[in-house]
């Protein structure tokens, strides 16, 4: 969902060891967007296929963790595998962690697979523990055509008995139609809904697989 859009969206600002520069000509100012207020996107995932089990196990999901530039409300874009940038008339609704953290309470929930999903508590006596790690959030323009990627680590913790802890990265590359800079958006939301659902399903086979206390469906 686009909540506030200003205008038609094209420059970025870059903060990489080099600026690049190459076609400014369509860009906006690299330091700003002469005052114009930022084109407001949310992060929006496809609706997730159920995974059909039935676990007597509650789970906390906390809040991924994210370097400096993958950690507020503007969205990367990476001209080179060295420059980092971000789209100057562009941001998103919250912070991303937030965003991705919001999302995957709401699909684990939506589930209905396990007894319980909530925000992480020390109070909160949980089964397992999800923690996860946002290593790339972005637009790619440094092969052919513009790329949206997506790479999230996840570690699920298993509470109570032998505190084992599983992990796997998901990784999705949705290319980016040309056109207005909507189609960017779109892309991204793509590549993080097959994240999004290969994360779901993962971890409740690995719950399934793990947990002593199975119920059947």
């Amino acid at each position: 969902m686009k909540i506030f859009k200003s205008h038609f969206l094209k420059g970025f600002l870059s903060i990489g060891p080099a600026f690049f520069l190459a076609g400014c000509s369509s860009l906006f100012p690299l330091f700003g967007n002469g005052g114009v207020p930022p084109v407001t996107y949310d992060l929006r995932a496809a609706s997730l296929a159920r995974t059909g089990a039935n676990l007597n196990v509650k789970i906390a999901i906390r809040r991924p963790h994210a370097i400096q530039v993958l950690n507020g409300v503007r969205i990367l874009f990476r001209p080179s595998e060295q420059i980092v940038g971000y789209f100057s008339a562009a941001q998103w609704s919250d912070r991303l962690p937030n965003l991705i953290q919001d999302h995957l309470l709401r699909s684990f929930e939506e589930d209905q697979s396990m007894d319980s999903v909530s925000r992480f508590s020390d109070s909160f006596s949980v089964d397992y523990e999800f923690f996860s790690d946002i290593r790339d959030f972005s637009i790619l323009d440094f092969q052919e055509g513009k790329i949206a990627y997506v790479n999230i680590y996840v570690r699920l913790a298993k509470k109570k008995s032998d505190n084992s802890v599983f992990g796997r990265s998901f990784r999705a590359e949705v290319p980016v139609i040309e056109g207005e800079f909507d189609m960017s958006i779109s892309a991204l939301d793509h590549a993080f809904s097959q994240v999004l659902s290969e994360i779901l399903f993962w971890t409740v086979n690995m719950i399934d697989l793990t947990h002593e206390a199975r119920v059947s469906g």
